[in-house]
């Protein structure tokens, strides 16, 4: 079908990360005091703040009806993903911009579960927990 100029419509895919999500995702990590720097996510220590960008999918709400929490994978551009988790005050305030697809920037904190534990730290289960979500518009 033309879009009246004689062109055809081009249909690009959307980005998909292959496998589990390894944090590998560069982010924006520090905050605006100390100066942002560009770092993958499973180089930084529990606490950072952090902006990461790209598009949603396999959002998941868990939780309960007075508790509900969201998790969810964020992919870029390039397939590089990681995990994010929103807790039940950012869902309530964000829950229209956590949707398979949309494409957002996300501000939080790089959360590295077993950071410490010789046995159980693995940099690739670092994720991000949500504390904005800004959609992006093209």
């Amino acid at each position: 079908m033309d879009n009246g100029n004689g062109n055809q419509p081009q249909q690009y895919p959307h980005p998909t990360a292959y496998g589990t999500p390894d944090a590998s995702i560069v982010v924006f990590a520090g905050d605006k005091d100390s100066g942002r720097f560009a770092t993958p996510l499973n180089k930084l220590t529990d606490g950072t703040p952090v902006i990461i960008a790209g598009m949603l999918t396999e959002v998941r709400e868990h939780g309960t009806i007075d508790a509900p929490r969201a998790t969810l994978v964020l992919t870029n551009d390039f397939g590089q993903a990681a995990y994010a988790a929103a807790d039940t005050d950012t869902l309530a305030e964000y829950s229209m911009c956590l949707v398979d697809g949309l494409e957002v920037s996300l501000f939080g904190i790089a959360r590295r579960p077993f950071q410490g534990d010789a046995e159980l730290d693995d940099p690739r289960t670092n994720y991000v927990q949500i504390t904005r979500v800004e959609p992006l518009f093209a």
